[in-house]
């Protein structure tokens, strides 16, 4: 039944979303249990530097697991060959700086691509392709799925229930309202509702949230920030990730001999946050990994931030942090 009259919805533009090809899940570790069972997986190879989030979908699927490292290039330390027929290797798309590498995986086997931390790069045919938007924009919950299998994913897809959101905007909208520590606090309770909620398609809501985006913008400002910062902090950055052309990065990852960075960063007010605390639970203590888990700042640049923000970020790290006075611009 249709409803007229009455009070007003949040009104959002339309017609803009990006991945409107791919199946539209509620959140990246749903989608990822969504490919494990629609393939029917019996074990998954997966990076010791990801998030401990990954576990859940994986035990909920009942499938096997083993870790793998990576380089110094974040590329994985991985021999495809070995995979078995019932077997998949996640290969994770760090900061959606390496889109170029993951086009060269076609054909090596069963992979699935994490795609979380890079919204804007396109799925590759053969492969199955999981995002999770709420990494790039403000948004409640989501997930985009590019199964490699489209005609068994979508059979699949037609019996999931469709989820609600409503409830998971409170923190959205505090921010909007300039109350940042409240909101933190609601979205740090939001963190159990995401280890339960079951696999469903995206809400409406959630939906319309991402049909209203500036897009282009959203890659401009990202692109433009990140070479920014790449231009002061590229010379004391221990990572050399170029940005590639059609990239479109999540933050900048500065792997630095500054010890405690982080902490005074966030001290300073400048939020960055740690991907992740649970590797060094994984991986050796004197791995890279660790080292990755322990010392990269996330530095922020996304849209939210224009050249004067991205001036006074960068000040903070040359005034209170390195050795030069100033870092250059």
């Amino acid at each position: 039944m249709k409803f007229y009259g009455g009070y007003h919805e949040l009104e959002l533009a339309a017609g803009k979303e990006y991945h409107r090809d791919c199946l539209k899940l509620n959140s990246g570790r749903n989608a990822l249990e969504f490919i494990l069972r629609s393939n029917k997986y019996s074990k998954v190879f997966l990076p010791y530097y990801t998030c401990d989030v990954l576990l859940t979908p994986i035990i909920r699927a009942g499938v096997g697991y083993k870790h793998y490292s990576i380089g110094k290039d974040l590329l994985p330390l991985f021999d495809f060959t070995i995979l078995q027929e019932d077997e998949a290797v996640v290969v994770t798309n760090y900061f959606g700086l390496l889109d170029s590498y993951i086009g060269t995986l076609s054909g090596m086997g069963n992979i699935i691509v994490d795609n979380a931390q890079a919204f804007y790069a396109k799925p590759v045919i053969g492969m199955d392709t999981f995002y999770s938007p709420r990494k790039f924009f403000g948004i409640p919950d989501g997930a985009y799925l590019a199964p490699k299998n489209k005609d068994l994913a979508c059979k699949l897809y037609q019996e999931l229930a469709q989820d609600e959101s409503w409830d998971r905007c409170v923190h959205l909208l505090k921010r909007l309202d300039d109350q940042i520590e409240g909101g933190y606090k609601d979205f740090k309770k939001l963190s159990p509702v995401f280890q339960a909620l079951p696999l469903r398609k995206m809400s409406e809501l959630t939906y319309r949230m991402l049909d209203s985006i500036d897009y282009d913008g959203v890659r401009d400002k990202r692109r433009a920030n990140y070479k920014r910062v790449h231009t002061a902090l590229g010379k004391h950055n221990k990572l050399t990730l170029a940005l590639e052309e059609d990239c479109v990065p999540l933050a900048y990852p500065f792997l630095s001999s500054v010890k405690g960075l982080r902490d005074k960063l966030i001290a300073q007010g400048i939020f960055v946050p740690q991907y992740w605390a649970n590797v060094s639970g994984w991986a050796s203590k004197d791995s890279f990994e660790s080292d990755l888990a322990e010392n990269l700042v996330a530095i922020p640049i996304d849209q939210r931030y224009d050249d004067s923000d991205i001036r006074s970020i960068l000040n903070t790290i040359s005034d209170c942090f390195l050795e030069d006075d100033c870092l250059d611009e």
